[in-house]
C-alpha cells in the first residue's frame, strides 16, 4: 500500500467516526467520505485545525 492511499484511507476513516458520532444521515456521511478521501492530507489538516480550535476553547 503506498503512503496517498494510506493517507486517503485514514482521511475517510476519520470522517466516516465523525459522521457516525454526529448521526449525520448516510448519503451526506456517503458524500463527505469521498470528498474527505479526494482531499487525502488536506483533509486531515482541516480535521487538525478544527480539532485545536475546540480545544483550545475548552481550556479557556
Amino acid at each position: 500500500m503506498k503512503s496517498g492511499e494510506v493517507t486517503f484511507s485514514f482521511a475517510c476513516l476519520i470522517t466516516f467516526w465523525l459522521c457516525e458520532a454526529a448521526e449525520i444521515e448516510p448519503l451526506v456521511t456517503a458524500a463527505l467520505v469521498g470528498i474527505s478521501g479526494h482531499m487525502g492530507s488536506r483533509a486531515l489538516y482541516q480535521f487538525e485545525r478544527w480539532a485545536q480550535t475546540r480545544l483550545d476553547n475548552a481550556t479557556t
